[in-house]
């Protein structure tokens, strides 16, 4: 599961990542990527998935899709909205 504690992503009490505006950091505050509307990006830039309907899809191949419901479920108590979740989601590892 992941708790959010301000900026900082955390995963069993231990920091994973931060939240820096609409970029996902690691741990050591790498950039891993971004989210843009209902799309996260990689650090380059290059589109990795995208949230349609209840799925978040990967461009690497479309039938490759996970249920928003799924991820949700890892953010227990979080109110942060869906395509933050999935970027978490995509770039961290649930």
């Amino acid at each position: 599961m992941i708790q959010i504690d301000g900026d900082r992503i955390k995963r069993g009490g231990q920091i994973v990542g931060y939240i820096d505006g609409y970029h996902i950091k690691d741990r050591d505050y790498k950039n891993l990527g971004y989210y843009e509307g209902n799309y996260i990006y990689d650090e380059t830039g290059k589109k990795l998935s995208y949230i349609e309907s209840d799925w978040l899809y990967s461009y690497a191949s479309r039938s490759s899709y996970t249920k928003l419901e799924d991820i949700t479920k890892d953010f227990p108590g979080s109110v942060l909205p869906e395509i933050v979740k999935c970027a978490i989601f995509q770039l961290l590892g649930a």
